[in-house]
């Protein structure tokens, strides 16, 4: 056994700690969080993450022997096994009757500026629960400044005064739906283009486990910056971007309507039609479409999918010809009334749906759940990745930018600009870029860039994030693909980093700072080059006999689009073990040398 003169505390196998006199610190300022579904279909266990976070700034007061307490009220359980650690206690009828209190006792330490997250699952009771029914569950989290205290609870699971310097609560409330709706998009940075980039828009809708649900209806409402593309032809006879042509601009193939679930009307809303009500909708112009479900049985589900594109032009109110019948659903795949204002590059484009329907069969009790989904109209879009998510020294990774131009742009003189973060270092197969460090940056066989990197430079000054980063560059002089890049075209780049043992300060390791557990490392890159409209019918990159696409953005202006990736280092693990003293002291601190007793893991 080995003491330390410094705290006078001693540490014996299995990390016990005991010492003659407490650490004294202040308490530190903490935040507690309660993530959980807002709305629960009925019949499923919700997911529950309680998220501690020292907020100190780095060098403040520590959370030693972090202790949770979770209330979860009459009719809601713990679901046994589902925690990401097994709760200490489960304490049935506290603190009244039919709540359960659950306990997690020195589960964890927070230091400054980090957290610590544990989930569960809770389940609701059907036979003492009903649509609508709301119920909330409220939770604690309890720390000691000392290292050799642990925060305690009594029998009905109460924080026991005197064992704990910080604490705080939190609550969330949750409400048991009969539907619940799903929606997803296939891209979140979506090139604009109805003919050449069409994005699939999912939405599932999920009955509950109780009870059948009849009259299911599902309501999308796509704004005017979406053009749906769904039926068995194009509908469009005369577009207002191309007048006295059924086609959106002189060249373009006619639309190509994509299989969807067959809706019962499309029709569009406007001019200032509100698709939420209260909600954080804008009122405007929607395309709404319609489809019924009929009845689910408990369990049951359905999925619709449709495709939608961002076309040159908004829609509105106005068609050319005549407006189509909504039943007809002949407003979807339909330029007509495109003669809105234009889709600018990097708009949000956000579309809201509602499933709703009888639940038990009942009209009266209808009620049902809202889903969004938002993307990104791109002109220029760059999309980063890496070979691997993990943050490891020594490691090698490769890292691909993908540029592309959406089917109405063409864009010149582009310019990639990628920073490299502190901790890693730019290599290749044939070139040293520091060669003063002990070999990270050394070449490696096979290793080279896709494309000859115009510049490399290791930032030694600036702020602490600056410093010890890499500005990667490439134009159309090191990489002749970025003098032009067409309509559609798609330009990739690749290069390679090798993680360091530390990170860098003025060009130099820092050895106060290794790269260590939960590092995360953001690599960012930023494209830039000069956007004009494409042409029409024979050339579309405006060579000189063709028109420029009407009613499209200014020309000769610039464009840029950033992307980015992180690699991320995982957890250390550790485990701790206090011993809790045979016989404790009336101070509540084991002495010197330590007694026999039990360990607490």
């Amino acid at each position: 056994m080995q003491c330390s003169s410094r705290i006078r505390s001693c540490v014996a196998v299995g990390l016990a700690w005991c010492a003659t006199t407490a650490i004294a610190s202040a308490a530190p300022n903490l935040a507690l969080t309660k993530a959980t579904p807002a709305n629960v279909l009925y019949g499923t266990d919700a997911p529950v993450t309680l998220t501690l976070t020292d907020t100190e700034a780095l060098g403040g007061s520590w959370g030693y022997n972090v202790g949770f307490r979770d209330i979860l009220p009459p009719g809601i359980t713990y679901v046994p096994g589902s925690a990401s650690e097994a709760p200490t206690s489960v304490l049935a009828n506290q603190p009244t009757a039919g709540s359960t209190t659950l306990i997690w006792a020195n589960i964890a330490d927070v230091s400054p500026q980090s957290s610590f997250a544990l989930t569960y699952k809770v389940h609701h009771d059907p036979a003492a629960m009903d649509v609508p029914a709301v119920y909330v569950n409220s939770a604690g989290a309890y720390v000691n400044t000392s290292p050799n205290l642990v925060p305690a609870f009594t029998s009905a699971g109460l924080p026991t005064a005197g064992t704990y310097t910080g604490s705080t609560t939190t609550s969330a409330t949750s409400k048991l739906i009969p539907l619940k709706l799903t929606k997803t998009a296939s891209e979140g940075e979506a090139l604009r283009g109805v003919h050449d980039h069409p994005i699939t828009y999912t939405l599932k809708v999920d009955n509950n486990l109780v009870k059948s649900t009849g009259g299911i209806v599902v309501d999308d409402y796509l704004p005017a910056e979406l053009e749906l593309l769904c039926g068995a032809a194009d509908n469009t006879t005369n577009a207002p971007t191309n007048p006295g042509s059924p086609l959106e601009y002189p060249g373009a193939p006619a639309l190509a309507p994509a299989p969807c679930s067959t809706p019962s009307l499309v029709e569009t809303l406007g001019p200032a039609f509100d698709p939420d009500g209260a909600g954080p909708r804008p009122a405007g112009v929607y395309t709404h479409v319609q489809w019924n479900v009929g009845t689910l049985a408990p369990s049951a589900s359905q999925t619709i999918t449709y495709k939608a594109g961002i076309p040159l032009r908004r829609n509105t109110m106005t068609f050319t010809g005549p407006t189509p019948a909504p039943a007809t659903t002949k407003q979807a795949a339909n330029l007509d009334n495109n003669s809105g204002s234009d889709i600018l590059d990097e708009t949000a484009i956000t579309n809201y749906s509602e499933a709703n329907g009888n639940y038990d069969l009942n009209p009266a009790r209808r009620a049902g759940d809202t889903a969004t989904a938002t993307v990104t109209s791109e002109d220029l879009r760059q999309v980063k990745s890496a070979s691997s998510g993990a943050l490891a020294i020594n490691a090698l990774t490769q890292w691909t930018i993908t540029t592309d131009a959406s089917e109405y742009r063409n864009v010149d003189n582009l310019t990639i600009t990628d920073t490299v973060p502190d901790g890693l270092c730019p290599i290749s197969a044939s070139v040293d870029y520091d060669s003063t460090d002990a070999g990270e940056c050394d070449p490696v066989a096979g290793k080279n860039p896709n494309a000859t990197f115009l510049s490399v430079a290791e930032i030694t000054t600036g702020t602490s994030a600056q410093n010890g980063s890499w500005t990667l560059k490439w134009d159309k002089t090191s990489d002749a693909r970025l003098a032009h890049l067409a309509p559609n075209a798609v330009v990739t780049t690749t290069f390679w980093t090798r993680t360091r043992h530390y990170f860098q300060e003025s060009g130099a390791d820092d050895l106060n700072d290794p790269i260590s557990a939960l590092d995360k490392l953001t690599n960012t890159v930023v494209v830039s080059g000069t956007q004009y409209p494409r042409c029409g019918a024979g050339d579309p990159q405006c060579l000189g006999v063709g028109t420029p696409v009407s009613h499209d953005q200014a020309p000769n202006t610039s464009i840029t689009d950033e992307g980015s990736a992180r690699i991320s280092a995982p957890p250390a693990v550790i485990e701790k073990d206090v011993m809790t003293p045979a016989t404790a002291p009336g101070s509540g601190i084991a002495t010197c040398p330590i007694a026999a007793g039990s360990y607490q893991n």
